[in-house]
């Protein structure tokens, strides 16, 4: 009986081999690249500053913000241009506790207030930071090609709330966008 499992199992072992799959031979230098490269290519360290610079500018107002999801994350593409993101919330806001075990109607009313009054100051921050990066990659790509580099300047904030929170007057997301040109010059669009 054991023999026979043991000429069972051989036979039908080559059932569960895998295929042999062909491979195309590439000499080295033939493969294309998937994209043209047009851009400038900068380091991806030239941005860490400004990460830096954002988180250390939001964490600073007097009413400070509340960062999450890490800091502030800087991608350069180079057939694009920059883009930064970052998830915050407006102020530190009362959370539910053991120790505090509700949020009042007048803590509500006071969390809103005060995200209203910062929505302006992230606006003014989120300005500053396009037209510090835009002079960033300005010095890499040279002022002679500053029209001709078609390159964006984008930051994205998005805004978390509690689920207690009233959102009323206050967007999910702010993104600010600018050419390169024009977010030296302060044209920077604005979509919440």
């Amino acid at each position: 009986m054991r023999a026979a499992t043991v000429v069972l199992a051989l036979a039908i072992g080559p059932a569960w081999a895998q295929v042999a799959q062909k491979v195309a031979a590439i000499a080295p230098g033939e493969a294309k690249p998937c994209a043209r490269v047009t851009g400038p290519r900068i380091a991806p360290q030239t941005f860490v500053e400004l990460e830096h610079r954002f988180n250390d500018e939001l964490t600073s107002f007097q009413d400070p913000i509340d960062t999450f999801g890490g800091n502030t994350r800087a991608v350069y593409l180079s057939d694009y241009g920059l883009v930064m993101t970052t998830e915050i919330s407006l102020i530190q806001a009362p959370a539910i506790s053991p120790f505090r075990r509700e949020i009042s109607p007048e803590d509500v009313k006071r969390v809103h207030a005060r995200k209203l009054a910062q929505l302006p100051l992230l606006k003014q921050e989120m300005r500053k930071m396009i037209k510090s990066s835009a002079l960033t990659i300005t010095g890499a790509v040279g002022l002679q090609k500053l029209e001709s580099s078609g390159l964006e300047m984008v930051i994205a904030v998005r805004l978390l709330y509690l689920p207690y929170e009233d959102t009323t007057d206050l967007p999910a997301q702010i993104l600010m966008r600018a050419s390169l040109k024009n977010a030296i010059a302060g044209q920077i669009d604005v979509e919440e």
